[in-house]
């Protein structure tokens, strides 16, 4: 019973010291939050000397906005480029990348510090080993008003420092040549002024005397013109009484004046559209009595022998043949201007063109006109044409009275404007 009962105290006491230590290995990895089979990666935060590690050193903690992920293993000393390398451990799952930002952090109480990422960057990311660069930490600022705002407050009190050193530079530099001798001229002119104010004295009574004066005369020359206003108005309102009534009646009368010359122009313009045809008629006679009073002038100075020559007839043929061809280009040169008349017309008048039926008719007449005489004296000309190259003779040449020249037909008549 003895035996076994101590070896049954034996296996308890070796099985509580087992269960003891797996429970102290458990206690241990669960406080210090580490997974012994978790891999990492190690990276370099380079912190410059102005800033400096205070507070870190192998151990402390590195976190990402505030939740630990690592921790430091060595920091390295490179004064030589004015740097600190601290090399950091940190999850394997944890991707840090080009344009991390990391900042030193330390407490209001104490003298500890630790490493935060406040973002882990955008860019390519970095491998074992990558080297990342430190953001100036801002002392306690940084914890006081937060990371991200501590390079504002660096900032400020940069401003501050300029601003202090540009008062500095006020009090010493500027205030002696600037302010000082404009104080001093101030005086002088203060002075100045004392002086002068004795003489100045007698002639400033003298003016507000004047003044005073003035201002009597003045109240005299108000009660003059308060009675001229009134005189105004009397006489504004006899001329809105009498004579803005005549004048209304000269307005009205100026206005049936011009109702009535309207309606006569309107009746003109009437009248012009009626008789254009006869005067553009008459036009076209004066432009063919021209045109052969000129024909002839040119045939007498070119051949003055035939006012006593009785012309053959192969002559009276030719004369024909001349003839023809004239009555063709006035024919030709009455189109061209009827063509002419109606483009300018299209082009300076379209709305009169198309809104006055008479007037457009009347174009209309004009142009189709010209074309059947362009068309009469085209065919009289052909017909020449024809008869003198199959005959040898013009036709309406054996009818002819001996020294007298056959017309066509049909007289051929200008075109009118």
């Amino acid at each position: 019973m003895a035996d076994g009962t101590g070896y049954s105290n034996t296996v308890r006491a070796g099985a509580f010291l087992v269960t003891a230590v797996v429970a102290a290995l458990v206690v241990i990895l669960t406080l210090s939050k580490s997974a012994v089979f978790t891999s990492k990666t190690n990276y370099i935060v380079r912190f410059g000397m102005d800033d400096g590690v205070a507070g870190l050193e192998v151990g402390s903690e590195v976190r990402v906005s505030g939740l630990k992920v690592g921790r430091v293993t060595e920091i390295e000393q490179d004064f030589g480029n004015d740097r600190i390398n601290v090399h950091v451990q940190v999850r394997a799952d944890i991707r840090v990348r080009e344009g991390a930002a990391v900042i030193r952090t330390q407490p209001l109480l104490g003298n500890y510090s630790w490493l935060n990422f406040s973002n882990l960057g955008t860019g390519k990311e970095l491998g074992e080993g990558g080297t990342i660069d430190a953001l100036p930490s801002g002392g306690l600022l940084a914890t006081i008003v937060g990371p991200q705002n501590a390079g504002n407050a660096n900032k400020m009190f940069e401003n501050l420092v300029a601003f202090t050193g540009s008062l500095d530079d006020f009090a010493r530099v500027q205030y002696p040549k600037r302010v000082v001798p404009i104080l001093e001229n101030a005086d002088a002119t203060v002075a100045s002024l004392r002086k002068d104010y004795d003489a100045w004295r007698g002639d400033v009574t003298s003016g507000l005397q004047s003044a005073s004066s003035a201002m009597k005369k003045l109240d005299t020359t108000m009660d003059d013109a308060k009675v001229a206003v009134k005189d105004a108005r009397e006489v504004v309102a006899h001329f809105r009484e009498t004579n803005l009534k005549q004048v209304d009646a000269i307005l009205d009368d100026a206005q049936r004046g011009a109702d009535k010359f309207a309606n006569a122009m309107e009746n003109l313009d009437t009248e012009l559209t009626a008789r254009i045809p006869d005067v553009r008629t008459m036009m076209s006679d004066l432009r063919q009595g021209a045109a052969q009073v000129k024909l002839a002038t040119m045939e007498v100075r070119r051949s003055p022998w035939k006012l006593l020559y009785r012309p053959t007839g192969d002559e009276l043929a030719r004369e024909n043949l001349y003839e023809s061809a004239r009555a063709f280009a006035i024919a030709s040169s009455d189109m061209r201007v009827a063509g002419e008349t109606l483009q300018a017309t299209l082009r300076d008048m379209p709305e009169r063109f198309s809104s006055d039926p008479k007037f457009r008719d009347a174009l209309k007449d004009q142009v189709v006109k010209s074309m059947e005489r362009y068309e009469a004296a085209q065919r009289q000309l052909f017909d020449v044409l024809k008869a003198d190259f199959k005959d040898g003779e013009a036709p309406g040449t054996q009818d002819a009275a001996p020294g007298q020249v056959t017309l066509p037909a049909k007289d051929v008549p200008a075109a009118g404007h």
